[in-house]
Protein backbone atom coordinates (compact mmCIF):
# COMPACT_ATOMS: atom_id res chain seq x y z
CA UNK A 1 0.00 0.00 0.00
CA UNK A 2 3.18 2.41 0.91
CA UNK A 3 4.10 2.10 -3.01
CA UNK A 4 0.69 2.98 -4.68
CA UNK A 5 0.77 5.91 -2.14
CA UNK A 6 4.12 6.82 -3.45
CA UNK A 7 2.68 6.36 -6.73
CA UNK A 8 -0.50 8.72 -6.68
CA UNK A 9 1.82 11.18 -4.22
CA UNK A 10 4.44 11.34 -7.93
CA UNK A 11 1.48 11.97 -9.97
CA UNK A 12 -0.45 14.72 -8.45
CA UNK A 13 2.92 16.68 -8.92
CA UNK A 14 3.20 16.43 -12.24
CA UNK A 15 2.44 19.90 -13.31
CA UNK A 16 5.48 21.03 -12.09
CA UNK A 17 8.17 18.68 -13.91
CA UNK A 18 9.34 19.74 -17.18
CA UNK A 19 10.30 17.61 -19.74
CA UNK A 20 13.48 19.03 -21.74
CA UNK A 21 12.60 20.17 -25.18
CA UNK A 22 15.89 18.02 -26.85
CA UNK A 23 15.06 15.02 -24.99
CA UNK A 24 15.60 11.64 -26.69
CA UNK A 25 13.29 9.26 -25.57
CA UNK A 26 14.66 6.47 -27.57
CA UNK A 27 18.38 6.32 -25.62
CA UNK A 28 18.79 9.41 -23.78
CA UNK A 29 16.81 8.11 -20.82
CA UNK A 30 18.51 5.28 -21.02
CA UNK A 31 21.62 5.95 -20.90
CA UNK A 32 20.61 8.45 -17.57
CA UNK A 33 19.15 5.82 -15.75
CA UNK A 34 22.33 3.20 -16.45
CA UNK A 35 20.15 0.98 -18.53
CA UNK A 36 22.30 -1.95 -20.21
CA UNK A 37 20.24 -1.00 -23.64
CA UNK A 38 18.13 1.29 -24.82
CA UNK A 39 15.00 -0.12 -23.20
CA UNK A 40 13.48 1.73 -20.45
CA UNK A 41 11.19 -0.34 -17.83
CA UNK A 42 7.77 0.95 -18.07
CA UNK A 43 8.10 2.68 -21.18
CA UNK A 44 6.99 1.55 -24.63
CA UNK A 45 7.89 1.70 -28.00
CA UNK A 46 4.49 3.30 -28.64
CA UNK A 47 4.92 5.77 -25.87
CA UNK A 48 8.67 6.44 -27.07
CA UNK A 49 7.12 7.25 -30.64
CA UNK A 50 4.03 9.53 -29.31
CA UNK A 51 6.03 11.17 -26.82
CA UNK A 52 9.42 11.73 -29.26
CA UNK A 53 6.28 12.87 -31.82
CA UNK A 54 4.46 15.10 -29.70
CA UNK A 55 7.08 16.47 -27.33
CA UNK A 56 5.37 17.26 -24.50
CA UNK A 57 6.55 20.57 -22.72
CA UNK A 58 5.60 18.98 -19.30
CA UNK A 59 4.67 15.86 -17.59
CA UNK A 60 1.14 17.44 -17.44
CA UNK A 61 1.01 17.55 -21.58
CA UNK A 62 2.25 14.16 -21.65
CA UNK A 63 -0.22 12.40 -19.69
CA UNK A 64 -2.42 14.06 -21.70
CA UNK A 65 -1.13 12.24 -24.70
CA UNK A 66 -3.28 9.10 -26.12
CA UNK A 67 -1.40 5.95 -25.41
CA UNK A 68 0.84 6.84 -22.35
CA UNK A 69 0.74 4.70 -19.54
CA UNK A 70 0.18 5.89 -15.99
CA UNK A 71 3.39 3.15 -15.94
CA UNK A 72 4.87 5.45 -18.63
CA UNK A 73 4.63 8.48 -16.53
CA UNK A 74 5.83 7.15 -13.46
CA UNK A 75 8.95 6.37 -15.29
CA UNK A 76 8.94 9.59 -16.92
CA UNK A 77 8.97 11.20 -13.34
CA UNK A 78 11.33 9.09 -12.29
CA UNK A 79 13.37 9.99 -15.29
CA UNK A 80 12.93 13.78 -14.41
CA UNK A 81 13.90 13.40 -10.74
CA UNK A 82 16.90 11.29 -11.11
CA UNK A 83 18.06 14.23 -14.28
CA UNK A 84 17.37 16.81 -11.88
CA UNK A 85 19.47 15.50 -8.94
CA UNK A 86 22.55 14.65 -11.87
CA UNK A 87 22.39 18.04 -12.26
CA UNK A 88 22.47 19.02 -8.65
CA UNK A 89 25.85 17.46 -7.94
Amino acid sequence: MGREKESVALLMQDEEIVLPDDLDYFTYIARLMNAKSDRVHGLSTEEKIRLSEARPGTLAAAKRLEGITPVGILELIRYSTKASNLLRK
